[in-house]
């Protein structure tokens, strides 16, 4: 096994999951890393304006997506996210309302990689 401490997707997928488990802060170094290693990664753009989000820093995080002319389906996508990664944090103050079994929204979100990957499940999908 080779160990490649500094692989963009690594350190973004490292990122995203510190995200979902509502580490914001220690999600900045390895996403601010990813999108330094690969500024034309749309994953690991689209990963660190998420975290700006997270971080309350909604001006930082347009900047970050305008500066790297990220596709309007990645920046909806973004959005996306961050509505489903700040609920948990709102749905202490208020009760979520039942969910169908089966229903897509009730998995959680993908890594970057996965969301921004077309499948054979998905041939509809529009990718940047």
């Amino acid at each position: 096994m080779r160990l490649e401490p500094l692989e963009p997707r690594y350190l973004g997928d490292l990122g995203f999951a510190l995200l979902q488990a509502g580490r914001v802060a220690d999600a900045r170094a390895p996403l601010a890393k990813a999108a330094e290693l690969a500024p034309g990664n749309s994953r690991a753009v689209a990963n660190l304006a998420l975290w700006a989000l997270l971080s309350d820093q909604p001006a930082v995080a347009d900047a970050i997506m305008r500066r790297a002319e990220l596709a309007e389906p990645v920046r909806g996508e973004v959005m996306r996210l961050y509505g489903a990664l700040r609920a948990p944090a709102t749905a202490a103050a208020t009760p979520a309302p039942p969910v169908a079994a089966g229903d897509a929204t009730s998995r959680p979100p993908g890594s970057m990689l996965e969301r921004f990957t077309p499948s054979s499940d998905r041939p509809d999908e529009v990718l940047p």
